[in-house]
């Protein structure tokens, strides 16, 4: 998933948003990896302390820096397709309430 989102990175050619974009998208796809594997994981079974830094990082961190990376308008620079962005375009901003 990580490399596939680093391709439509590269592929786009947005000046500035490409390479802070796909950082962020590293660094949340690497926490949310941390909190499930690793000696993290292992210490979490036996360590309250570890248990809530793996909550920390799967249910705060890795969500923020998912989001900040923008998958949605990235998804939207790469689609060839100019018509369904016109035709869905409207309705997102409706249903969340612009």
């Amino acid at each position: 998933m990580a490399d596939a989102y680093l391709i439509a990175v590269a592929s786009t050619r947005q000046r500035g948003t490409g390479r802070y974009a796909g950082r962020c998208w590293l660094a949340g796809t690497v926490a949310a990896a941390a909190a499930v594997t690793g000696p993290l994981a292992e210490d979490a079974h036996t360590e309250f302390t570890a248990h809530m830094a793996g909550h920390l990082l799967v249910g705060m961190i890795a969500p923020l820096l998912l989001v900040s990376a923008a998958p949605v308008s990235l998804a939207l620079a790469c689609s060839w397709r100019t018509e369904v962005v016109v035709m869905i375009a409207p309705r997102l901003r409706s249903a969340c309430g612009g």
